[in-house]
């Protein structure tokens, strides 16, 4: 199974991508329907789906981490010496067409992807210890679900304290759980 290449997103302007977003549910709604989100909610997911919110405002945070991102993947390549690459696409899984995914990045010669992801030293996630958040988790989860990858590759700047990367393979039982949910 491999994704369908929905949309071109190489020239798009912000509103337009946001727009094709509310089309589907995309990765970063997998946390909050999977009740993993501290920031929303399966409700808000649907009322944001549907229209009735007001478009989000582009936060600091979310300003900064969308600029870092090539950042972040070039540490991960690195630190692994995998190469990486854009898609600049919005994916959709060919079986349940409302499930779309904008990845970071492609890893060559895997089948496995990257999610690149920026956070505040004052996340008490002991990214050290090896722990990820379960909202990256499942933001991951539903990636492998719509491309078909067998794995999916995390890496995260924690402020200005440390770099850290993680291998999430491919677990069907969540997947098939995310998909009912979803």
């Amino acid at each position: 199974m491999e994704a369908k290449r929905a949309i071109d997103t190489s020239k798009m302007s912000r509103e337009e991508w946001l727009a094709a977003r509310r089309a589907g549910i995309g990765g970063s709604d997998a946390p909050a329907i999977m009740g993993a989100s501290p920031w929303a909610t399966p409700l808000s997911v649907y009322a944001d789906k549907m229209g009735f919110l007001p478009e989000t405002e582009e936060t600091v945070a979310m300003r900064f981490g969308h600029d870092v991102e090539e950042i972040v993947a070039r540490w991960f390549a690195q630190d692994t010496g995998k190469k990486v690459r854009r898609l600049n696409a919005i994916l959709q899984h060919p079986e349940y067409p409302w499930m779309l995914a904008n990845i970071d990045r492609k890893i060559q010669g895997e089948s496995a992807g990257l999610e690149c992801k920026t956070t505040s030293a004052f996340n008490k996630t002991d990214f050290e210890g090896g722990n990820i958040p379960p909202y990256y988790y499942w933001q991951c989860m539903h990636y492998l679900a719509v491309t078909g990858m067998q794995r999916w590759y995390l890496a995260v700047i924690c402020g200005n304290t440390g770099f850290y990367h993680y291998l999430i393979p491919r677990n069907e039982e969540h997947i098939r759980l995310l998909i009912e949910c979803e």
